[in-house]
């Protein structure tokens, strides 16, 4: 996943696509006009690229067209993942945390990922839903997140949440990922543009089959620090990655992560 300005390609973007795609290699984008303006799919066009434009009136229906082309490149997909769309104004973050800690495991299983209105189903989604016909649909986020109307109208719920989006990450990692990982994908998950960071991170996560926690400038959660703690004195046993510069998750974080890995042991 690489990210850009809406009007423009810019040239890291370019010589990225130059080095992982052959000519006529396919490249999506992900929203409207407005979120990626034609004069970029003009741009991507005459470099070569087969592109095509994955969108919807919103972004419930831009999640719905992703979903759909997910479904296509792998029909045999069991699960569906579906995670809030909205935030309260005092709290805009908890728009995209859920999505974004549960997007490492779809990528791993390439299951796809839908958003829809805390408060009820959306009806692009559930046309999705009926569509697909879900063994499981995995709802990111209680219900402050996703509404217990929401759980009602989807087949086979399971809830992976906690009593915040930290614990929520972490019941992910533990439940979601059902194995005992001792590697760790880590980014902000409470600024504003933590999504930027947290989206192309999703692909990291599934190549090291490694979850997505959570932390913040220059603290880390407890919830973040229990799955990433291990026996004092026993050398590191965690392999964690940082996503973002010191303005996202400072040198104090790192240090955080390392000291409760393997570190000495406090004095009895």
């Amino acid at each position: 996943m690489l990210l850009i300005a809406p009007d423009g390609l810019p040239s890291e973007t370019s010589a990225e696509l130059a080095r992982v795609l052959p000519a006529g290699g396919r490249v999506y984008l992900l929203g409207g006009s407005e979120a990626i303006s034609f004069l970029v799919e003009d741009q991507l066009g005459h470099l070569g690229y087969d592109v095509q434009r994955l969108a919807g009136a919103s972004r419930v229906e831009t999640s719905v067209a992703v979903a759909r082309e997910t479904l296509r490149v792998n029909p045999d997909a069991p699960d569906l993942l579906i995670a809030r769309a909205d935030a309260p104004p005092s709290n805009p973050t908890a728009a995209w945390a859920d999505s974004v800690t549960g997007g490492g495991w779809a990528a791993w299983t390439r299951s796809p990922i839908v958003l829809t209105p805390g408060a009820g189903l959306h009806p692009a989604v559930a046309t999705f839903i009926s569509n697909m016909e879900p063994s499981r649909t995995v709802l990111l986020g209680g219900t402050a997140a996703l509404s217990v109307q929401v759980e009602a109208s989807v087949p086979n719920p399971q809830r992976m949440a906690g009593a915040n989006r930290a614990e929520t990450a972490a019941v992910i990692a533990r439940d979601l990922w059902q194995h005992e990982p001792d590697h760790f994908v880590v980014i902000n998950g409470y600024q504003r543009d933590g999504w930027a960071y947290g989206l192309p991170a999703a692909g990291l996560s599934a190549d090291a089959q490694a979850p997505l926690l959570l932390a913040e400038v220059s603290s880390v959660p407890p919830e973040t620090i229990g799955q990433v703690s291990t026996p004092c004195g026993g050398g590191a046993q965690v392999d964690t990655l940082l996503v973002g510069a010191s303005p996202q998750l400072s040198v104090e974080v790192a240090l955080l992560l390392d000291g409760v890995d393997g570190g000495a042991c406090s004095a009895p």
